[in-house]
């Protein structure tokens, strides 16, 4: 499921990821990378910052427990 791909890569990054970075690397188109993270968002397994103009996308702390 693509939902446990972007836990799994955004559990090995600190900083986080990018929507467009996310795309780039699991080779998903970025609006579905966006639908998916604001499902991930709702059930608060991720979180967002804003950083300049882009959104870095985080694992919330005890998210990667849950399956999407």
């Amino acid at each position: 499921m693509q939902e446990k791909e972007i836990l799994k890569l955004l559990k090995k990054e600190d900083f986080g990821f990018s929507i467009t970075e996310l795309s780039n690397k699991l080779k998903i188109p970025r609006n579905q990378i966006r639908i998916l993270l604001a499902k991930l968002e709702g059930a608060r397994k991720v979180k967002h910052r804003n950083v300049g103009m882009a959104k870095m996308y985080l694992l919330v702390h005890g998210g990667e427990g849950n399956e999407a």
